[in-house]
């Protein structure tokens, strides 16, 4: 199977690395949801955030939906459209969660997971960080995390584990979810399930090392690859052949 391409589908380029500090903004959300076919019954709720340069049709375009339909399995899917501004701004947490994670359980959805690519895996993880007990899951691709600085730091002191920001400023939500993760502890369900892949020559692989240390395993898929679609697709049917919203198993595996 090779997914489809779109004519104008441009990769998630590049996000501000200099500083660890984002810029604020407003954000202006825009969905479509793709509901699962002859689904009676309230489906599980897959969020998908795009990368920069991207639009959330991209996921069609390169199959990422189809790869979800072929299993048969009764997942909703939700395509949220934010631009690069929208990553950029102090209030996307709170938009994605009055604007489509709070309307999605007030309509009866009982689980609801997020992915995105790059950036969009950063949007992800800023949302559970802000909004605890919200996702059952994350499927992170190739997610942007941090500016190169802030990764050298961690990495200066010997990971997360190590790592003790002394001030975690509101104006720096890289360090915010950093500090969130080095708490994270896959083991305990109340936490949200992160399921991470990426290519290994990914320019940001350096920070998806870091972050896979602290899961199990089975929730880590990598290949030999870089930060472009055609790692994507292959990864996301990879990360799919796991089960990720089924499997159990993975909770009682021993950090990597």
């Amino acid at each position: 199977f090779k997914p489809r391409r779109g004519g104008s589908v441009s990769p998630a380029g590049p996000v501000p690395t200099g500083s660890d500090k984002l810029q604020i903004n407003t954000v202006s959300l825009t969905t479509s949801r793709h509901q699962a076919p002859g689904c009676g019954h309230d489906p599980l709720v897959l969020v998908m955030l795009p990368g920069a340069k991207m639009v959330s049709e991209d996921y069609l375009s390169h199959g990422f939906l189809e790869v979800i339909r072929r299993r048969g399995w009764p997942i909703d899917v939700v395509l949220v459209e934010t631009g690069l501004a929208g990553y950029l701004a102090d209030d996307l947490a709170e938009r994605l969660h009055q604007e489509v994670v709070s309307p999605l359980v007030a309509g009866g959805a009982k689980r609801v997971w997020l992915s995105g690519i790059s950036v969009g895996g950063f949007g992800a993880l800023r949302y559970v960080q802000r909004y605890p007990g919200m996702i059952e899951g994350l499927l992170l691709i190739a997610p942007f995390l941090g500016s190169g600085g802030l990764i050298a730091e961690i990495e200066s002191v010997g990971g997360l584990a190590a790592w003790y920001p002394t001030a975690v400023a509101e104006s720096s939500p890289q360090r915010q979810v950093f500090s969130w993760l080095k708490h994270y502890r896959a083991v305990d369900q109340s936490w949200p399930a992160i399921h991470l892949a990426y290519g290994e020559t990914d320019r940001f692989a350096a920070a998806h090392r870091l972050l896979a240390k602290l899961l199990p395993r089975g929730r880590v898929t990598t290949m030999n690859g870089g930060h472009d679609w055609d790692t994507w697709e292959i990864l996301w049917e990879k990360i799919v052949e796991t089960e990720p919203f089924t499997q159990e198993a993975v909770l009682t595996n021993a950090p990597n």
